[in-house]
């Protein structure tokens, strides 16, 4: 069985202390320079991804979901 790696989201100070583990984050700060593509992966955490300039395709669960401007995935 192949390993699946675990994405988890690092610690930030810029952002305020909110209730429990309630986090946002711009995409921009999370990849840090770095390419958006990633193989495939888990998350340890709910993720709500709004993208406002974008276009592609999005996977998740192994569908493919066209993304464009204004999309939004949960």
């Amino acid at each position: 069985m192949q390993h699946i790696p675990i994405r988890q989201l690092p610690e930030s100070n810029q952002e305020p202390s909110l209730v429990g583990s309630f986090s946002i984050r711009s995409l921009e700060a999370i990849l840090d320079g770095k390419e958006l593509v990633e193989e495939l992966h888990r998350h340890d955490f709910f993720l709500m991804l709004i993208l406002i300039r974008a276009n592609g395709l999005h996977e998740i669960d192994f569908v493919s979901y066209e993304v464009g401007h204004y999309s939004i995935f949960y």
